[in-house]
């Protein structure tokens, strides 16, 4: 993940400043694990936003501006942070309270995600609508890509939907490893624990376009940014809007920053026939073209 940031004199103090704020190594984290450690809530979403971060900073510096930006649900923090509409230290503080908040909501409300491949996003609102409506528990809530969205919702409705799915076209549904019904209601707690957070953060307008989750168009003022990210937790995350508008605002090149391959799989479903280009390491940001919009990932790998 961090594999050529130490090569980087910011970059060590970059991470060495996210280290303080959790109180771990989170680039020795990184490069040494163990992976179980790393993979514990609290520290996973503070290493995948410094490295995104890290990424675009070094292909930021290397290449020029950045047109636009947006992030797949964590990664929309890493976005707002390079526009610099968040200080890098207050975001830091952000995305540690936001993991905390969310393990401590998904004790309360344990439930899961699943994927569903091959059916419209606008089949599996209604889906969910009908569910509910028969006092199930479950929400449409990552709209990743054509043909590829996310659910969540309580363990015993994403049973019934891996049976029902095929009701409204899904070739597959596929139980994701996550802890969590994340952009849902269960996540309510962990919205207002992060809101208090928020209120207390300084935010500036960024300075360059940054696209939201929860609308699928661009942020506006400080005071819309932070209640939008509270939202974010509960709402689903509108990612096909969030590129399609970036590309039909002029862009012509997405990058996708950060580790794996989740989000440019997701994009070139979204932008068939773009230039996409992905720099997942320090060494392929350093050697990228000009960035003209950046797109950041926090999302499980689901292949079709």
């Amino acid at each position: 993940m961090t594999a050529g940031l130490a090569d980087y004199e910011w970059a060590q103090s970059t991470f060495a400043e996210a280290s303080s704020a959790v109180g771990t190594d989170i680039f020795r984290l990184c490069a040494d694990g163990p992976e179980e450690e790393l993979a514990k809530t609290e520290y996973a979403q503070v290493a995948i936003f410094v490295t995104s971060y890290c990424l675009l900073r070094l292909a930021h510096e290397r290449t020029g501006e950045v047109y636009a930006a947006a992030g797949h649900s964590l990664g929309e923090y890493t976005a707002l942070a390079a526009a610099g509409a968040i200080e890098f230290s207050h975001a830091v503080a952000l995305v540690s309270e936001r993991a905390s908040a969310m393990a401590e909501a998904c004790e309360a409300n344990p439930g899961g995600m699943s994927a569903i491949l091959g059916a419209d996003w606008s089949a599996i609102e209604d889906l969910c609508s009908s569910r509910r409506g028969q006092g199930g528990e479950i929400w449409a809530a990552n709209q990743n890509a054509p043909g590829q969205s996310v659910v969540a919702g309580s363990n015993d409705d994403l049973d019934w939907l891996a049976e029902h799915g095929k009701e409204v076209g899904a070739k597959r549904v596929i139980r994701l490893s996550v802890s969590g019904a994340f952009h849902s209601p269960y996540m309510e707690p962990a919205a207002k624990r992060l809101a208090a957070a928020l209120s207390a953060t300084p935010v500036s307008g960024p300075a360059f376009t940054v696209w939201s989750n929860v609308t699928g168009r661009p942020h506006g003022s400080p005071e819309e940014i932070k209640a939008l990210l509270a939202e974010q937790l509960t709402a689903p995350v509108r990612w096909t809007e969030c590129v399609r508008g970036i590309l039909e605002s002029g862009a012509n090149e997405l990058v996708c920053l950060g580790p794996g391959d989740a989000i440019a799989g997701m994009v070139r479903r979204i932008a068939d026939g773009e230039k996409i280009v992905r720099l997942e390491t320090a060494e392929a940001a350093a050697s990228a073209g000009p960035v003209e919009a950046a797109v950041e990932q926090d999302q499980p790998a689901v292949r079709a």
